[in-house]
């Protein structure tokens, strides 16, 4: 597992230095943090890191039975997990479903737009981070978030860099239909979304459980 944690955060770091590193050649780097998908990079790289870290502090402390209270390293990987998990499978099949354009496929698209959501979901599998359906809040306000930001990116008319006032077209807040697209995913994609992967958490669990003989019948 914690060859796991070190190559994933490896992984995604790399992935995005690399993708700014390509705005900096193209000399739009103060462009890179407006959007969505770099957002989720960052949350990723936060959430990898802090599940490294906490992994090495639980088999430091082992079983000391004066630790009885969940440390704060440990409050931030669990909440951080409910964010980066959910944001990087919507990332994914938000740009592959809205925002892809049909151009060819470079390397940055599939690092920070497939394989990202590849290794959260491994972490899923892998690991035993549990996801709570109250934590969905924490998703939901990370979202809500982006929208206030793209809302204000919009009315003060900063622009893409490419003489676009808006950040993404289907988040543009000048059209009524690109409107009813946010609220719809805000109201019915991220719930389903979220619903499924607690879903899958909560199988995984199961058939942990079942493997161990300690299923409640």
């Amino acid at each position: 597992m914690l060859t796991f944690r070190i190559a994933a955060f490896a992984l995604m770091l790399g992935s995005t230095l690399y993708s700014f590193s390509l705005s900096v050649h193209k000399d739009t780097a103060g462009y890179w943090f407006i959007y969505l998908t770099h957002w989720s990079l960052i949350i990723i790289i936060s959430y990898l890191g802090f599940a490294w870290y906490t992994f090495c502090k639980v088999e430091h402390l082992g079983n000391d039975s004066r630790q009885r209270e969940i440390p704060w390293f440990a409050k931030t990987t669990w909440v951080l997990f409910s964010v980066a998990l959910p944001a990087s499978v919507t990332v994914t099949l938000l740009y592959w479903t809205l925002v892809y354009d049909g151009k060819a496929i470079t390397l940055e698209n599939i690092l920070i737009h497939a394989v990202n959501s590849l290794v959260m979901l491994a972490d899923l599998l892998i690991g035993s981070q549990p996801l709570l359906l109250i934590h969905f809040l924490y998703f939901l306000l990370y979202a809500v978030i982006y929208l206030i930001w793209s809302l204000i990116h919009h009315l003060t008319r900063i622009g893409d860099g490419e003489g676009n006032r808006y950040i993404y077209a289907t988040l543009d807040w000048c059209k009524l239909d690109s409107t009813i697209v946010t609220v719809v995913i805000i109201l019915i994609v991220l719930p389903i979304i979220y619903k499924i992967l607690w879903g899958c958490i909560f199988t995984r669990d199961y058939w942990y459980r079942a493997k161990q003989g300690i299923l409640l019948v």
